[in-house]
């Protein structure tokens, strides 16, 4: 399966049997996939990355009142309450996608692949850090915006994911060969 599906196009079924078992179920008719909720119109849907599958750069979603949400790792659970009164969900990080997906009010996939062009996904590939000394609040950096003494840390101490320092490798080799510096911002904002 070389494309994801998002499940925008499909038929519905209610399913019930006798008075404890109800299911609401769509079907997916450009992949087939199955998906079941017990609300109608709304689909908890997972897509998982596997040998068949890109790797996912970027997981984020921007809902219909155009609020951003991004998941950075596996049960990275974000939500967000609608200006339209549903609630969205964007789950998995790097290793899977997982929405809640309603029918009458689509949202807008914004995810990034591995087969994206370097110029995407060096704009779209974080690191989340707790500072150089540890004892800051966890941020996500652009991998674009780090510092080369922080991606070469990351490298030369073997963190992260393996797929992960490979990009940034390729960020120093883009850095060196665009004549791009960027340097440790300064403590004292000087």
């Amino acid at each position: 399966m070389d494309k994801t599906c998002f499940h925008k196009v499909g038929w519905f079924v209610h399913i019930k049997i006798f008075w404890w078992f109800k299911r609401y179920v769509f079907v997916c008719s450009d992949c087939g996939d199955v998906n079941y909720s017990h609300r109608p119109g709304t689909f908890s849907l997972t897509m998982r990355i596997d040998e068949r599958r890109k790797r996912i750069i970027l997981n984020r979603i921007k809902t219909p009142d155009g609020t951003i949400l991004t998941s950075h790792s596996v049960h990275d659970y974000r939500t967000h309450d609608d200006d339209n009164g549903k609630e969205y969900m964007v789950d998995g990080g790097h290793e899977y996608l997982r929405r809640t997906v309603y029918v009458d009010a689509p949202f807008e996939e914004l995810s990034i692949y591995e087969d994206a062009s370097f110029d995407v996904i060096r704009e779209a590939l974080t690191w989340g850090t707790y500072g150089k000394m540890g004892d800051q609040p966890l941020t996500f950096v652009i991998l674009k915006d780090m510092s080369d003494a922080h991606i070469r840390a990351i490298i030369r101490q073997k963190q992260g994911a393996s797929w992960i320092r490979k990009f940034m490798k390729k960020e120093l080799i883009y850095r060196i060969e665009n004549d791009i510096a960027v340097h440790d911002p300064d403590p004292d904002g000087e």
